[in-house]
This record gives C-alpha cells, structure tokens and sequence, in this order.
C-alpha cells in the first residue's frame, strides 16, 4: 500500500541519518547501505547482544565493518538441532 511504502522509506532515512549517517555518502543508486540496514535486522532477530561498536563517534561516523559484524555475530545464542 502507498502507506507501507511511506513508512518504509521514512525508516530508511531516519537509518541513513540518525542511525547509520556514513551511509549517506552512498548515492542513490547504490544499494550498499541497504545491504548494512538488512544486516542490522538479522543479527537483532538471530538475538546478538552486541550491535554496536564501544566508541559511538566511530559506530556514527564511519563505515560499517565487516569484522565488526563478524564479532556481533559472535554474541548470538549458540542453536543446535537434534
């Protein structure tokens, strides 16, 4: 619906600027910060205890990290089937 596709796009920008604001200076076709906004999303509903990095300039300001999110996955609950 128009209201869903409003909705979703407000929670994009608030991401972009509130959230993750390096990832604006990805232009509108680059679908890189989206690909971050999703990986956020996982790792929240996979139950990590740790999504952001110690220094909150630096979780602000920069880049997302790739071992970073390596060590956010880390703190998720260990599954196992039987």
């Amino acid at each position: 619906t128009l209201q869903d596709m409003t909705n979703g796009i407000k929670m994009m920008e608030e991401w972009k600027t509130q959230l993750r604001p390096a990832a604006k200076v990805y232009g509108g076709q680059c679908v890189s910060p989206f690909h971050y906004r999703h990986f956020d999303e996982l790792l929240l509903d996979m139950g990590v205890t740790t999504t952001k990095r110690a220094n909150p300039l630096m979780e602000y300001f920069t880049y997302p990290d790739a071992d970073c999110y390596g060590k956010f996955l880390s703190t998720a609950p260990k599954y196992s089937c039987t």
